[in-house]
């Protein structure tokens, strides 16, 4: 996979070095999860389960009919109203 390559050679490490499920077990820093529901790149269900174990405060926003990384321009009003919600309670 050439993404885990480039991140191995910048960063010293690859995507399968690092678990997001391991590091929300322990995350002190509130987390807001967004994720689009038709998202065919990374599945709904790995945000749920991160959602889950995470132990910092957190919410989370699934983004009906967007795709991967596609969440903003499916219901841009949506998406920044959580945001500014999120960043009022937390910040």
């Amino acid at each position: 996979n050439i993404n885990d390559a480039i991140c191995r050679k910048k960063a010293g490490y690859g995507f399968k070095d690092y678990s997001t499920l391991e590091a929300v077990k322990t995350s002190k820093t509130p987390i807001l999860f967004i994720h689009g529901e038709k998202d065919d790149f990374v599945p709904t269900w790995m945000t749920e389960k991160n959602f889950e174990a995470c132990t910092a405060p957190k919410d989370k926003l699934i983004v009906g009919n967007a795709g991967h990384g596609a969440s903003y321009y499916e219901n841009t009003e949506l998406y920044e109203s959580k945001i500014k919600e999120f960043l009022g309670k937390y910040l």
